[in-house]
């Protein structure tokens, strides 16, 4: 449940930084769900992400968001 609420909050941090142009391209919540997925498959939810969002994006992009899941992933 805890893992569910952070990437609900990653999630909404990339839209934010969408919004404000900080990023290029947001989150879809199929893309969420995989990532929920591959995070679990290997006990490591920044993993997850990184192979199903984090690696699509541009340099600066998946720095930003790189950026922000280390924040909320530790």
């Amino acid at each position: 449940k805890e893992d569910a609420k952070r990437l609900v909050d990653f999630a909404t941090q990339i839209r934010d930084a969408y919004d404000s142009k900080k990023l290029t391209m947001t989150i879809s919540p199929r893309t969420l769900i995989y990532a929920s997925k591959l995070g679990m498959a290997r006990n490591d939810f920044k993993v997850g992400l990184s192979q199903s969002f984090i690696n699509r994006l541009s340099s600066v992009d998946r720095e930003t968001a790189s950026a922000v899941a280390q924040r909320i992933f530790g």
